[in-house]
């Protein structure tokens, strides 16, 4: 999975599109951070059953 990080202890991911981006032609990357628990379930989903 890309675009996927770990900072300071949370798990995030940095999306490439977002609404205004037509209008405003800019590039950013906004970036969200998940719930703890949240990310530590996709943690143990991307390590322990997804390579299989």
């Amino acid at each position: 999975m890309r675009n996927l990080f770990v900072y300071n202890g949370y798990l995030a991911f940095i999306l490439t599109y977002y609404k205004s981006l037509n209008i405003t032609n800019a590039s950013r990357y906004p970036v969200r951070f998940l719930l703890p628990e949240v990310g530590q379930l996709l943690t143990r989903f991307l390590t322990l059953i997804q390579p299989f």
